[in-house]
């Protein structure tokens, strides 16, 4: 599998480093054994304060292709606009430092992208948390043909707020062109569902493989594992930008975006109700409840749901699920209080 002008193809691949010495030399190895080689690692050590730093420097000895900047904490968005500074690929990918990709992702999505002309390319993902799990995928994909399919605007944000296109950057591939202009929010969360909404809208060509290529780590303490707090309050103000745009210049796709909307309110009401101090956050329950309740009719439609799905959707709907955080917080309170007393 060749590309055109394949010597002249360089892949800058940006990776933001934070505390994942446990994980960071997986990471660093699925890069270096793509069957992709023209590419450079760039990685971001933003302020690690545990070993990560120093393994960076240690893997960067070992092969030309890794460059590492060090630099003081500032998050994920700022890690990602540091390297995208540095960077001097003709074709840009991001890699979470906890993650694995398999041998020919990366060769599979810059294929597409010359053969399609396309400023994106954007693949499936797996999640995974053993090794196991990876070397299932790396035989189920090996030598399989690239089942890729190129699509329209409409199409496109149809698969994106159906989530048949995923709202993370990690799983893709963009033309520098295209990322030129294109600078991350530092200091907020979610901020990868903007950016590529946005990068989907200015995209003139889309390509998507039906492939699983690119392994997300399942692990406690990630970012998306967190839990709930006010910083999720953003949130709303992304989709709310995403629903101006929307409804001014893409009408038709407005029941897509409700579902959209209804997957996200589900996921901020299924973090506050997991959460020990979810009284602390009642009055957001109850606003997000409110609009869930106002689109459950777009919940189940177009994804396929759990059982348990399902069942939490609905318990969500119900005044069951505001008496419940009462009493579990009634329920942690005596618990305290029974603990000094003792």
């Amino acid at each position: 599998m060749q590309t055109e002008n394949e010597n002249k193809i360089t892949l800058s691949i940006i990776v933001p480093v934070y505390n994942v010495e446990k994980y960071l030399e997986d990471c660093v190895e699925s890069l270096l054994n793509q069957t992709y080689q023209n590419y450079e690692i760039i990685l971001v050590d933003d302020g690690s304060t545990d070993s990560s730093g120093k393994i960076c420097d240690i893997v960067a000895e070992s092969s030309s292709k890794i460059k590492v900047i060090h630099k003081e904490n500032g998050g994920l968005s700022s890690a990602r606009n540091t390297g995208l500074r540095a960077a001097r690929g003709r074709y840009i990918g991001f890699v979470d430092s906890d993650d694995y990709i398999l041998p020919t992702m990366y060769e599979k999505l810059i294929y597409s992208m010359s053969r399609y002309k396309a400023q994106i390319v954007s693949c499936q993902y797996f999640t995974f948390c053993t090794n196991d799990i990876l070397k299932e995928k790396v035989v189920e994909t090996k030598g399989n043909r690239i089942q890729g399919k190129f699509c329209d605007k409409q199409e496109i944000f149809k698969f994106f707020f159906t989530h048949r296109i995923s709202e993370s950057v990690c799983d893709k591939i963009y033309s520098a062109e295209l990322l030129k202009n294109c600078r991350f929010s530092e200091g907020e969360i979610n901020e990868d569902t903007n950016v590529i909404f946005h990068l989907l809208e200015k995209s003139s060509k889309t390509v998507i493989i039906y492939q699983e290529l690119y392994g997300y780590r399942t692990r406690q303490g990630s970012i998306t594992k967190s839990g709930y707090s006010d910083n999720f309050k953003i949130v709303e103000t992304h989709l709310n930008e995403i629903k101006r745009i929307i409804i001014q210049r893409y009408p038709e796709m407005v029941p897509y975006l409700k579902h959209f909307y209804s997957v996200h309110y589900f996921c901020l009401l299924n973090g506050i109700l997991h959460l020990e101090s979810s009284r602390k956050y009642l009055e957001d329950y109850k606003i997000y409840r409110r609009k869930f309740k106002q689109l459950f009719k777009f919940f189940y439609k177009w994804e396929k749901r759990s059982i348990k799905e399902y069942i939490l959707g609905f318990f969500l709907i119900s005044p069951l699920s505001l008496i419940y955080i009462i009493y579990t917080t009634l329920q942690l309170f005596h618990k305290k209080i029974s603990y000094r007393t003792f």
